[in-house]
């Protein structure tokens, strides 16, 4: 399979830079684990997504929280909600199974991707 990236800037996005981004991402088929993870993360760390598998969730935003701690949480959470989404549409339902829905963290269901395979 060639493989083609599109690096993605905020500035220069577009929807069909994106689609390229994630349709470059072979869909796991269950033999393809090592090649769909080295993908997913070339291109998540190319859009500049993949802080969600590098990092835990920070603590929640309260009422006491600097502009920082707003700033990363909100990063930490696009990254995640993006990631999650990313990661769903290029696993077929077979493998994602009912548990999938529950799972809100992109980590956590890589972690749990990568034990099965």
């Amino acid at each position: 399979m060639k493989l083609v990236f599109v690096l993605y800037s905020a500035n220069s996005s577009s929807a069909a830079t994106i689609f390229a981004n994630i349709n470059s991402i072979p869909m796991l088929n269950g033999t393809n684990f090592k090649e769909w993870k080295r993908h997913l993360l070339i291109v998540l760390g190319c859009m500049d997504i993949d802080l969600a598998l590098r990092e835990e969730q920070p603590a929640p935003i309260t009422a006491k929280s600097t502009l920082d701690i707003k700033r990363d949480f909100e990063r930490w959470d696009r990254s995640n909600c993006m990631s999650l989404m990313i990661m769903k549409h290029i696993i077929p339902e077979a493998f994602r199974g009912t548990e999938s829905e529950k799972i809100t963290q992109a980590k956590v269901s890589f972690m749990k991707l990568r034990n099965v395979f």
